[in-house]
């Protein structure tokens, strides 16, 4: 196998792997399996692994076990709002364990009196991109009424898809873009709170982390790019790679 994708990055390189070769071993096979079956093995493998094999944007709800898939209208939401920028995967010449980001995560809920459970269905941030869950509830849709998004410091802006290109970018994607591995993964690496502030001098309008690390994604506005250099993290080894959202 030649990995394109770097290990303990937080991009999901092992569990693509995982979906290609199960999408493989089911058409190499005579025997039909149902899909039932084939989500139960993949979740055995991985919590993403199931997400993965959908090829597809989707939001993914609990611990893995419930998918809900994108129609047209809301994937083309999100490239909408996305046709403005490049990604730029920024990952430090070390890896983040996901072992010990989560029992990070699990320290700091007990350090807080906060339970550890996951999330079941809170679908705030995800309707903030005017997505909403169709009625038969199997999958998500566009919506076109206001919505109000509010940033850590409490601040709101309302937005609808008419308003939408005119709202405060940062604000929206500070609202949407949240991982509670960061307050881990910062304090565990506190040197990357410098290669974040220096990306956005770069011209990054936002920065965040991947998965659990330990790659940060640098939200570029697409005249930006061609100016973005980074010769001194090439220097130290760091792996740099542009990209775009396709869902």
């Amino acid at each position: 196998m030649n990995k394109q994708i770097p290990v303990q990055a937080g991009l999901g390189g092992g569990s693509s792997d995982a979906a290609a070769v199960i999408r493989r071993m089911l058409a190499w096979g005579e025997k039909k399996i149902s899909q039932s079956e084939i989500a139960h093995f993949a979740r055995s493998l991985g919590s993403d692994v199931p997400a993965l094999l959908q090829q597809t944007a989707c939001v993914v709800l609990g611990t893995g076990e419930e998918l809900r898939s994108l129609d047209l209208l809301a994937r083309a939401r999100i490239s909408q709002i996305f046709s403005e920028y490049r990604l730029l995967l920024c990952k430090p010449p070390f890896g983040a364990s996901t072992v010990e980001m989560y029992q990070g995560i699990v320290r700091r809920r007990a350090e807080l009196g906060q339970k550890s459970e996951a999330s079941h269905g809170d679908t705030s941030l995800w309707r903030a991109w005017g997505i909403s869950q169709a009625r038969d509830g199997n999958y998500l849709t566009f919506e076109d009424s206001p919505l109000t998004l509010s940033n850590r410091e409490g601040n709101g802006v309302g937005l609808s898809s008419q308003s939408l290109a005119d709202a405060s970018r940062n604000l929206m994607f500070e609202s949407i873009l949240l991982n509670d591995f960061e307050d881990v993964y910062f304090s565990r690496f506190p040197q990357m709170n410098t290669v974040r502030q220096s990306l956005k001098d770069f011209g990054a309008d936002f920065v965040f982390l991947a998965g659990s690390g330990s790659t940060l994604v640098a939200v570029f506005p697409k005249e930006k790019v061609q100016k973005a250099k980074f010769p001194d993290f090439e220097k130290e080894g760091f792996f740099l790679e542009w990209t775009e959202l396709n869902p």
